[in-house]
């Protein structure tokens, strides 16, 4: 049997260089739960979080979960840690993130999302704009036009042609106002 040698320091080092480029911290934890070494100075004990108790029992584990310094953290527990054909030692990963880290994505999400609702608000108001103009307008105006005509007004009906609709009630109120007409095109 051979004998292996590892410098834990030297390996806590690069571990510790790893945590820092992905932005989290890591823990290194016995079979018992507790923390073997660190990645950073905040090292809690078993009775302090409950992913501590869960990695106790060697099963995985991830959730939310305030801890000691008062800050909430995301944690994860790897519950086995093992390379190539190196035994386990018992050893387990514990990788928690600042819940804080995703404040400023949802910060730009929220302001993106603000812009994308104001952009489709002008859209509405610039639609219900061109429906105004374009279809109650003449039939507003037809209605004034036809409302003058009944008060004794001899003045002739716009002829709107913006829609069928439209020039239908345009034709109606002409033929209305010359009632002779209206027999003479039913002959």
């Amino acid at each position: 049997m051979a004998g292996v040698h590892i410098d834990f320091a030297w390996a806590v080092r690069v571990w510790t260089e790893a945590a820092r480029e992905l932005g989290v911290d890591l823990f290194l934890l016995d079979s018992n739960g507790s923390v073997v070494a660190a990645s950073s100075d905040a090292a809690p004990d078993l009775a302090e979080l409950q992913i501590l108790r869960a990695a106790s029992t060697g099963v995985a584990a991830q959730g939310r979960e305030t801890w000691p310094d008062g800050r909430d953290y995301f944690s994860s527990l790897v519950p086995r840690i093992s390379y190539e054909d190196l035994p386990n030692f018992g050893w387990r990963l514990l990788a928690r993130l600042d819940a804080d880290a995703f404040r400023p994505d949802l910060s730009s999400l929220r302001a993106a999302l603000s812009w994308t609702v104001l952009a489709m608000l002008l859209v509405l108001i610039v639609l219900t704009a061109a429906f105004i103009l374009f279809f109650i307008r003449p039939i507003e105006d037809l209605a004034e036009k036809s409302d003058r005509i009944a008060e004794g007004e001899d003045i002739y009906p716009p002829e709107h042609r913006r829609t069928r609709e439209t020039a239908l009630l345009s034709s109606a109120v002409a033929r209305l106002q010359n009632p002779g007409s209206v027999n003479s095109n039913r002959n």
